[in-house]
């Protein structure tokens, strides 16, 4: 009965350290506005197609992105170890003349499964490796 019982306590502080860090990455980065700055490897203007490319993860696990050209938004869930995944939804269908950071954050909400905060930077990656995208708060 005793290895049972520590067993339990185990499992308690466990969910209880992973409830804090999400806790603390939600505060730490939902509900702000996150400029894209960088996308597989290549900088992003502020500008494109004369729109701020963002990001903006909501509280409730709710996205919203544009990369200058379409309105983007989904679903993502925590994952432990500073794990994220992201569901696509919704997006518009214009064409316009700079695509290539809408198909970078489109890339990244399909590969990304990691993020770290890294000198006032949003970073997403796959698995801990090269980052896929880079974003900067812009609003909180």
């Amino acid at each position: 009965m005793g290895y049972l019982a520590a067993a339990i306590v185990v499992v308690l502080v466990s969910s209880c350290v992973m409830k804090k860090q999400v806790e603390t990455t939600s505060t730490q980065i939902t509900g702000k506005k996150w400029q894209l700055i960088e996308v597989g490897g290549k900088v992003i203007s502020e500008k494109v197609n004369g729109k701020m490319p963002y990001l903006e993860l909501g509280t409730d696990g709710n996205y919203s992105a544009n990369g200058g050209c379409n309105g983007i938004g989904g679903t993502y869930e925590w994952k432990k170890n500073e794990g994220i995944k992201f569901s696509r939804g919704m997006s518009t269908m214009m064409a316009c003349k700079d695509m290539s950071a809408e198909y970078g954050l489109q890339n990244m909400f399909e590969k990304a499964d990691h993020y770290r905060v890294e000198n006032n930077k949003l970073i997403f990656t796959q698995g801990n490796g090269t980052a896929l995208a880079k974003f900067k708060m812009v609003a909180n």
